[in-house]
């Protein structure tokens, strides 16, 4: 896998305000390889301790993948000098 590496300048945005790789990337062993503006793309090479009890990728595996690629991908388009979404 070619991972995005950690001084990308599609990450510079992120630099001091979110820790890079996503902790639960380095736990699970996945890998962002692209970022842009609204789209983050995620890589699992999956083994045995991805498995359920059946043998098949296990669900919660895919739940958090999906998580880390959705919050990359909003954190994506949020503005420098205003980090935070707005209420309303």
């Amino acid at each position: 896998m070619a991972s995005l590496p950690a001084d990308h300048p599609a990450l510079e945005k992120f630099a001091g305000k979110m820790k890079f790789p996503p902790p639960v990337a380095e736990l699970i062993g996945f890998d962002l390889i692209a970022l842009e503006p609204g789209l983050a793309r995620f890589e699992l090479q999956t083994d045995e301790r991805h498995a359920n009890p059946m043998g098949t990728l296990h669900g919660g595996i895919l739940c958090d993948i999906a998580d880390v690629a959705m919050g990359m991908a909003y954190a994506s388009n949020l503005h420098q000098e205003n980090p935070s979404p707005p209420l309303s």
